[in-house]
């Protein structure tokens, strides 16, 4: 199965704050397990960014398991990791890898209508 590039140490960032006061943007691949996940529709090839999660391996993202269930019309497509700024428009420097989604694995006991336990593995 498709799998993601490996990061020297999970869930370590070489930021050297932890306080977020202001909103300042972060630096290019200061959160490397950060990932956005995109969707589409059998109409709309297009995809849609709505969705985040975390890299937890190098074969899964831990996400909110509302992003996977009940999704109405919208297909959960892809993985993209190393992704800066969603804006096509703007040149980050980034080098993001989108990778196709295999297989999605929602909580067996997920109850869309209390989103609890709201977790999934994609």
């Amino acid at each position: 199965g498709n799998k993601f590039p490996g990061t020297n140490v999970c869930g370590r960032s070489d930021v050297k704050h932890d306080k977020v006061v202001g909103g300042q943007p972060a630096s290019l691949g200061s959160w490397p397990w950060i990932a956005v996940l995109g969707y589409r529709t059998d109409i709309n090839l297009k995809i849609e960014w709505l969705c985040g999660g975390a890299l937890i391996n190098d074969k899964y993202v831990v996400t909110a398991a509302h992003c996977v269930v009940n999704i109405g019309e919208k297909i959960l497509a892809v993985v993209r990791l190393g992704e800066h700024d969603l804006n096509e428009n703007v040149f980050d420097g980034a080098n993001p890898i989108t990778i196709d989604v295999e297989k999605v694995i929602t909580h067996e006991e997920y109850k869309s209508f209390t989103h609890t336990p709201d977790i999934a593995l994609v």
